[in-house]
């Protein structure tokens, strides 16, 4: 009988132990993959927000920069051709050229003061009237309409700061 209690005891001691290593394993097991899974997800998200805040600043640069471009362009001793309603049609052509650099279905035109397209990157444009009211307000900036965003700039005669020739 005691070798019985023995064998007993022993059988007891080893499920014992097994108990007391394999329950606090098992229970961090589980406690790990729910936490695991929470944090992938949490990581997940986070880098989701830093590529988003990225590509805003590459969207704010590229903005900005074409409004540099627009304003560049404008202020080139080239527009006092406006005067003579691009006769020689030399903005319309640096207009296409620039156009075709952006590469991104990009239109240029040169209004004068009547609101008529007079230089143009795409030739079916010239002499089209354009609403003018939105270019009013100021020297320069940017509007959106009809999910297409335009951006202006008043062109100054380079001769004659005060006189605006568009």
């Amino acid at each position: 009988m005691l070798d019985f209690i023995r064998k007993s005891l022993r059988k007891k001691l080893l499920i014992t132990f097994i108990a007391i290593g394999f329950i606090p394993f098992f229970i961090l097991l589980i406690y790990t993959m729910f936490l695991t899974e929470s944090r992938i997800v949490n990581k997940t998200i986070s880098q989701q927000f830093d590529r988003t805040e990225v590509v805003i600043k590459l969207i704010n640069n590229h903005l900005n920069s074409i409004s540099k471009e627009v304003d560049f362009l404008g202020s080139l001793d080239v527009m006092n051709d406006i005067l003579a309603d691009d006769i020689d049609k030399r903005i319309s052509r640096l207009l296409s050229q620039k156009a075709k650099d952006l590469d991104k279905g990009s239109i240029f035109n040169i209004i004068n003061n009547n609101s008529i397209i007079i230089a143009s990157s795409k030739f079916g444009n010239i002499l089209n009237k354009i609403d003018s009211t939105k270019f009013i307000k100021n020297k320069n900036g940017a509007y959106i309409k009809d999910k297409t965003i335009y951006f202006y700039s008043k062109i100054y005669s380079s001769f004659d700061t005060n006189k605006k020739l568009g």
